[in-house]
This record gives structure tokens, sequence and C-alpha cells, in this order.
């Protein structure tokens, strides 16, 4: 599983709350879409490749979420364009990642050396 566990407390008047956040630590191989999500059976989570509704110049016009078994969904980079076609890369927690858009229906991510 690619998931590391992080014990976060807050102190709320004297009583402790404890928190578990899942902390993705790869999202690395080939992705098949089902529905609107793209799934790999070697992780829980799911990814959806999302379009901006209002573009701006800063930002690009596609990007990727994560979609966490609980449901919660985090953001997880814009789709930079390269100069190939169907080749886009992503920064995904100081790491970077090339996708390669393989047609519609397959991802197929990997570091970027």
């Amino acid at each position: 599983m690619e998931y590391k566990t992080h014990l976060n407390c807050c102190h709320f008047f004297n009583s402790a709350i404890y928190t578990y956040m899942a902390t993705i630590t790869t999202i690395k191989g080939e992705w098949i879409k089902e529905g609107s999500h793209y799934i790999n059976p070697l992780y829980e989570f799911t990814l959806i490749m999302a379009n901006r509704k209002h573009q701006t110049e800063n930002k690009p016009n596609r990007y990727m979420l994560i979609k966490h078994p609980d449901k919660k969904v985090e953001y997880l980079s814009g789709l930079f364009s390269t100069l190939t076609d169907g080749v886009y890369r992503i920064d995904y927690r100081g790491k970077n990642y090339t996708i390669e858009h393989l047609d519609t229906t397959h991802l197929f991510i990997k570091p970027t050396k």
C-alpha cells in the first residue's frame, strides 16, 4: 500500500483530538479510465482529470485531482504541456512526474529524471 500514516494532535479545551492523515508517496504507473476516474489496482485512490471553468494565464487549463477511499478529494497538480502532444508534466509534493496520455482510456505516469 502506498500510504504513510501521520498522527496529528490538536488540543481543544484540555482534551486531545487525534486525526490520521494519509499521505500518498507515489502516483507512478499505468492508469486505466473507468467512468470519470483513472484507476490502478496497486493503489486505493483514484485520479480525476478535469478542466478549469475559468482559465487564467498563470494556471494550465487542465488539472488532476486525487480521490481518496474516504471520498475526500485532493488537488494533485496542473497539467503543464510539453513539446510532445499528449505528454504533460506535473509536480506533486516536490517530485516531478511525466504523464503520457496514451489514448482516451490510458495514462502512464513516471518520475521525471
